[in-house]
């Protein structure tokens, strides 16, 4: 019976469950129980995040006052590219004003996300330039004046997080970004209107940086992952496109929003069921990057592949990209080209020396910058005897003649090659390469442009 029930997890990703009369069978309440949880773990995965981050402080400013480094445990795949600014947004009782200051030309984007990880507005550099600006943020439900000139930003959900991004060099430039957070303000639409000065921001050793919000999320039982989805959806309500599987919850195992889930009406082989259900789930969204589009070189991400940021009802990539890149941006502000193979398709690991050869039209076409970061199996940075994360443009890479560019990624320092173009890996396991187009151009958004695979180095 198990092995039936794991048969059709495996499934999860497919057509939907179809409508039942009566009392569904264990097979397909297995099925729609893989399906609700996938469904509805980036939301819990946000709230965790939120939890573990700044717990109930909402609506003030969370700075982060450097790069992060290999002890860093916030999120998974953390960039080394930009300092972080992020604000939890309770958008319930009334709107929140975002002030950003004057970046003097530096790259900033701040994405707004909704409580299910999608984005619904961008500031900065590409939308809204890099001049001080003032925006509001409003509820699904909010009804009243916005001030006269200032645009505001309709949030579905009443749970949103803002990122902001600034682009730092590294070294002395780190102080200039933070003199630039120091400016930056958020604080309710009655305080701003009443000329009431903004909180402060939070003291930088507040959050709790040793959790991992990810395995909280994954450690919760059948009853208190929907118990606390239900919770979380009263203020945070699903999109019109997932009416349909919110309704099937609803008639195949009692879920409701604002609700107790129901333990005492199911049976045991129910309560077996939904456990292998979620079991299953988890190792089936572990597998969902093999399933995602890859070019020649074997890398996800690229143009024509599943789109980041704004994710509809593909529930399996939204809930992946919580669990492995939580706060991912559109295309437009940034793409994530990414693989865990070499050239050949094998796992690429830290026993074995690695390069990445890209020719001169290989370059990756940015109006702002890009990077290459290297990750240990838990999509953490590795410790390096250098604390060197990652190498791109912003950094002295010595090109060939030609104009291409080799990155050496390998554990150990390459000898006979360029020394800033070297990549620390990670000192044992696999490894994940993420790069990172900030600001991406027109020729890579239509897929003209491409990566080759990485190869083995003897």
């Amino acid at each position: 019976m198990i092995k039936r029930i794991a048969i059709l997890v495996l499934m999860l990703v497919s057509g939907p469950v179809a409508a039942q009369d009566a009392e569904l069978s264990l097979k397909d309440y297995g099925r729609l129980a893989a399906q609700s949880y996938v469904y509805g773990f980036p939301l819990i995965v946000m709230d965790e995040t939120r939890r573990t981050t700044v717990g109930d402080n909402w609506n003030r400013l969370n700075h982060l006052r450097s790069f992060p480094d290999h002890t860093f445990r916030r999120v998974v795949r953390p960039n080394v590219d930009t300092i972080y600014s992020t604000i939890w947004l309770d958008l319930k009782a009334e709107p929140v004003v975002i002030s950003l200051p004057d970046s003097g030309g530096r790259y900033v984007v701040m994405p707004i996300h909704d409580a299910w990880t999608n984005v619904f507005a961008s500031i900065g550099s590409r939308t809204t330039g890099t001049g001080a600006q003032t925006v509001l943020v409003a509820g699904p439900n909010w009804q009243g004046e916005v001030p006269e000139g200032m645009p505001m930003v309709r949030s579905p959900t009443n749970m949103a997080w803002a990122i902001a991004r600034m682009m730092s060099t590294g070294g002395d430039d780190i102080a200039a970004v933070n003199a630039y957070q120091d400016l930056m303000s958020v604080q309710t639409l009655s305080s701003f209107v009443a000329g009431k000065p903004a909180p402060p921001a939070l003291d930088p050793s507040f959050a709790n940086n040793s959790g991992n919000p990810k395995q909280a999320v994954l450690d919760l039982g059948a009853k208190d992952f929907f118990n606390r989805l239900s919770a979380l959806m009263v203020d945070n309500p699903p999109a019109e496109a997932d009416a349909d599987l919110v309704a099937r919850m609803q008639s195949g195992f009692g879920f409701a929003v604002g609700q107790e889930f129901p333990t005492s009406s199911r049976s045991f082989r129910q309560k077996r069921a939904s456990a292998k259900a979620i079991e299953m789930a988890q190792k089936r969204l572990l597998e969902v990057a093999a399933r995602l589009p890859k070019n020649e070189g074997f890398w996800a991400g690229m143009p024509g592949g599943a789109r980041l940021g704004s994710y509809g009802s593909r529930y399996p990539v939204r809930a992946y990209v919580a669990l492995v890149g939580l706060g991912a941006n559109i295309a437009e502000d940034a793409m994530y080209p990414n693989t865990r193979q070499d050239a050949s398709g094998a796992p690429l690991t830290a026993d074995k020396n690695y390069v990445l050869h890209l020719s001169a039209d290989q370059i990756p076409p940015v109006n702002a910058f890009w990077s290459l970061t290297a990750y240990n199996d838990e999509f953490y940075l590795p410790e390096n005897p250098i604390n060197r994360f990652s190498v791109g443009s912003r950094d002295d890479l010595v090109f060939n003649e030609d104009g291409s560019l080799d990155i050496y990624i390998q554990r150990d320092a390459p000898t006979g090659v360029p020394q800033p173009n070297w990549l620390p890996a990670p000192s044992e396991g696999g490894i994940a390469l993420n790069m990172r187009l900030y600001w991406p151009t027109e020729h890579a958004l239509s897929g003209d442009w491409t990566l080759p695979g990485v190869m083995v180095r003897p």
